[in-house]
């Protein structure tokens, strides 16, 4: 650590010591809700800082807050992110936690590439974590990617 100052309670940190959470290149760091690239950061926020001030700053921030409380549920494996059915559930049941109906979060996803690209992360980044645990290899990032164009599909027909 660095010097302590009797008049600071904490100690100082020092010029060789990083600002920021390690980077993407430590998977196991990143705490659920934080960003892939700064895991100092919350997720999404750079996706809500980018929308439209008039619209798309709220439905982003609704759609970002299903995706941190589902990648929350899916850490504590309640529901598992193992299937395609278990992230679903995840998405439905933090869009009931966080107060948006699940047909809302579709909704703004469905017309938002930059909310469908983070869900994206966060469904491949819950498939990773749980092959990793269990040596299962399953192929998540085509099945994530699967999984958004079908609700796609679903929502507009």
């Amino acid at each position: 650590m660095g010097h302590q100052d009797p008049q600071m309670p904490f100690p100082q940190r020092q010029p060789n010591q990083p600002d920021v959470a390690p980077g993407p290149d430590s998977i196991n760091d990143r705490k659920p809700g934080r960003s892939f690239s700064d895991h100092s950061r919350p997720l999404g926020e750079d996706v809500i800082s980018r929308g439209d001030p008039i619209n798309g700053v709220a439905d982003r921030a609704r759609a970002v807050s299903v995706l941190r409380k589902a990648e929350e549920l899916m850490a504590s494996n309640n529901p598992s992110g193992a299937t395609a059915e278990g992230r679903r559930h995840a998405l439905e049941l933090a869009a009931w936690r966080v107060g948006v109906k699940i047909e809302e979060y579709e909704s703004i996803s469905n017309h938002d590439r930059e909310i469908q690209d983070l869900e994206r992360q966060v469904m491949q980044e819950a498939a990773s974590v749980y092959a990793q645990k269990t040596g299962n290899l399953e192929p998540g990032p085509q099945l994530a990617q699967h999984e958004i164009s079908v609700r796609a599909v679903r929502h507009r027909g």
